[in-house]
């Protein structure tokens, strides 16, 4: 992806055409607040993909400061109700030493991020090479163990209602998502992949079938009892194919 020191986006972006106008907007409110502290602001996620839906995502906003500034950040939440209204998601804010640091602590996230970006003011520093894939592996098994523990707590609380069911697939979707990327880190395919094709290649690379995953990461999907089942069971052998992973 490119980078610039431009607030303008050019006629080239990967950015979703239909967006331009609004990242427009909130960059120019993002620099008026942050002025010489912002470092990096990035739009990331499905906006620069080919699966953009309003209906269904909102904009994902990395910015990177040089310093921590709580009173250029309460200057830009002035911005928030509007930003809101224009679908940005609240935006994550890190600090550029920060972010070097937490490599090892959040790579799932970062590589998600890495994949899909598009810089919009200054420099992004991370690429898929900086990533250990060690540090890969245990994040992959921590949050597919949290989410296996989450989805079987949320299927005691939903009682059984579809709305409900339905709402815990709808959840689970990025972890899954973020787990398939970094599987698919993990056995060499370092490739920017939608989340379909992310689904494929962790299925290809564990040697486990993924039905149950696959229909639960598409919004349009159906998700009931059936496929929460299915994608429970998948979960379970993805720890475990994880947990024996080792480097070739």
């Amino acid at each position: 992806m490119s980078s610039t020191d431009e607030t303008t986006v050019p006629d080239t972006d990967p950015i979703d055409a239909r967006l331009i106008d609004d990242v427009h907007w909130f960059a120019d409110k993002a620099k008026s607040a942050l002025g010489n502290n912002l470092r990096t602001l990035a739009i990331y996620g499905p906006a620069v993909s080919s699966i953009y839906e309003p209906r269904d995502h909102r904009i994902h906003v990395l910015l990177v400061l040089v310093d921590r500034d709580v009173d250029g950040l309460l200057q830009l939440a002035k911005s928030s109700s509007a930003a809101t209204k224009r679908r940005f998601a609240p935006p994550l804010v890190t600090t550029a030493t920060a972010m070097m640091e937490s490599r090892d602590v959040f790579p799932l996230e970062w590589i998600d991020i890495v994949q899909y970006h598009h810089v919009v003011h200054g420099e992004f520093d991370l690429s898929l090479d900086q990533f250990k894939p060690a540090d890969v592996r245990v994040q992959c098994e921590r949050d597919l163990r949290s989410l296996d523990i989450q989805l079987q707590r949320g299927v005691l609380a939903s009682g059984g209602r579809a709305d409900r069911i339905d709402a815990l697939e709808r959840d689970a979707a990025d972890t899954l998502i973020r787990v398939f990327r970094g599987i698919a880190f993990l056995t060499g395919t370092n490739i920017e992949q939608l989340p379909l094709e992310a689904c494929d290649a962790a299925a290809a690379a564990s040697g486990v079938l993924l039905p149950g995953c696959r229909d639960s990461i598409q919004a349009d999907r159906l998700h009931d009892l059936a496929t929460f089942r299915l994608m429970l069971s998948e979960i379970a052998e993805l720890i475990g194919w994880i947990n024996r992973w080792q480097p070739v």
